[in-house]
């Protein structure tokens, strides 16, 4: 017995919920989704994904009311434009390529709502809740929220509480004050993507009057500091121009494309581009089962591909030649500037100026990537069959190329072509798969790009299927397989503007 008898097992009045989830909301869920699809999704945001306009009706509205009523109280608001979170009963989707961050949704409402509409979803693919290092849950208004807000994505400095598994037709409501986010993202479009409906609303009992702060509980990271986005400015100017848009903490490298041929009748070419289009491409297959593997990125330039695959795990050396100086006369060195990007980004990529030919085939790899380099090289064939000694058997190669429509010629004097000096041979498409095939590849999927810098873009991903590559002399009169054949031996040079 205790003393005096007391008795501690007494619980709160008004309990403090954290999650309630509730099954097979809809009575037709397949009816609904189906519906759902032929809407239109044009609203974009602060957020991933995109959403319709709201469909909260007032039925809907009940039967939530009849779920939170017991410990909550009635529901005094639901979220609208006039407290500028229009978005109660918005459908939206979210695909593979975005990204989510830890948030709450507490600045205009007490609850947050989520109704999972994808058939046969990953179970991973759910809502995850999240304490910070501090051991806080909740973000309480009488907290200052600062370091939580600059490490928003910075995972290391979170642990997750609890997951809340995507099942078809199942609606979490959850204290909006929680700090939490969308787990793993996946699909490629509406039909295969994350497809949810989205509540946000408050009622007559706060949800906070109950809540504590912990002690601090977790051994991890500090949080990350906030970017000086000044410093990262002035030191993006010093190292222009960049053949790659990538973002360094929220500040793109460049705008749009910076770097330009003035050629002599006067026209310009743009030659830096956003590889996000070939990112969006070729990215669904590359990052699938990703971590602890080998990857070479080949021609890697300032990185973009290096850091995505860094940071899913992979185990990334990206290699380049650094000779864009050399060949156009241009002050800009893309390996400096990627080991640059590194020093901030922090994802592991590791980067070093060498010729691939040159690369240890003692432990070959498990993924190559060999984007925009082919057509640059002097004796493309026998690029491929170094490839094939680089890879392991079964092993993935991806190579994206500015292709000819009709015919593989050497260096073609008509548009746009000429524009660029590096460029020796520009193949058709047909002509690159039979090289790989030679070289010991088997062609398993091909990608139409967006045409960016000189001409028409192909993608591949293939898989080494024999290591007995056949390289066909590809090299105008040629006695020689040296490094040396490997390098840009430009026939023109330009003024860059």
């Amino acid at each position: 017995m205790l003393e005096n008898d007391a008795n501690p097992l007494v619980p709160n009045e008004y309990p403090t919920p954290t999650v309630l989830v509730i099954d097979d909301f809809y009575q037709d869920p397949v009816a609904v989704r189906e519906w759902v699809l032929q809407q239109e999704f044009p609203i974009q945001g602060n957020y991933p994904g995109k959403r319709t306009a709201p469909f909260a009706l007032d039925t809907i509205k009940e039967k939530i009311e009849s779920y939170v009523e017991p410990f909550a109280g009635k529901i005094t608001q639901w979220s609208n434009s006039e407290n500028h979170f229009n978005a109660n009963g918005t459908f939206q989707f979210t695909l593979e390529s975005e990204v989510s961050w830890m948030h709450t949704d507490n600045d205009v409402t007490d609850w947050a709502g989520v109704l999972y509409l994808t058939p046969d979803a990953p179970v991973s693919g759910g809502t995850g809740l999240f304490r910070f290092q501090d051991g806080t849950r909740f973000a309480l208004e009488s907290e200052d929220l600062t370091p939580h807000n600059q490490n928003a994505g910075n995972f290391h400095a979170w642990e997750q509480v609890d997951n809340i598994g995507n099942v078809f037709n199942r609606l979490i409501l959850f204290n909006a004050q929680h700090w939490h986010r969308s787990l793993e993202y996946f699909g490629d479009s509406k039909e295969n993507g994350r497809l949810f409906q989205t509540f946000f609303f408050s009622t007559e009992r706060r949800l906070t009057n109950n809540l504590k702060l912990p002690e601090p509980v977790l051994e991890i990271p500090p949080p990350v500091s906030t970017p000086d986005f000044n410093a990262i400015r002035e030191e993006i100017q010093k190292r222009k121009p960049f053949a790659m848009q990538i973002d360094v903490h929220g500040v793109p490298t460049q705008q749009e494309s910076q770097m330009g041929i003035s050629v002599i009748d006067g026209q310009t070419i743009n030659y830096g581009y956003h590889p996000l289009n070939l990112w969006e491409a070729i990215h669904r297959p590359l990052i699938k089962d990703l971590s602890g593997k080998k990857v070479l990125d080949v021609g890697c330039n300032s990185g973009f591909f290096s850091f995505e695959l860094a940071k899913r795990g992979a185990d990334v050396l990206g290699v380049d030649v650094n000779q864009v100086e050399r060949v156009y006369n241009l002050d800009c060195m893309p390996l400096q500037q990627a080991e640059w990007i590194e020093s901030q980004l922090q994802t592991g990529a590791k980067f070093k100026e060498m010729n691939y030919m040159d690369c240890d085939e003692s432990e070959p790899y498990d993924k190559i990537l060999f984007l925009g380099v082919y057509y640059h090289l002097t004796d493309p064939s026998r690029g491929l069959a170094k490839l094939n000694r680089l890879l392991k058997m079964g092993g993935e190669l991806y190579v994206e190329s500015e292709t000819h429509p009709t015919e593989t010629r050497y260096y073609p004097d008509d548009e746009p072509y000429r524009l660029d000096a590096s460029n020796f041979l520009i193949p058709t498409s047909e002509y690159l798969n039979k090289d790989l095939e030679r070289n010991g590849f088997k062609i398993v999927e091909t990608f139409r790009t967006k045409d960016v810098c000189c001409g028409r873009r192909y993608a591949v991903r293939a898989v080494k299927v024999s290591d007995n590559p056949q390289p066909e002399n590809t090299y105008l009169g040629a006695k020689t397989t040296s490094a040396e054949t490997f390098t840009f031996s430009p026939r023109k040079s330009f003024q860059w503007s």
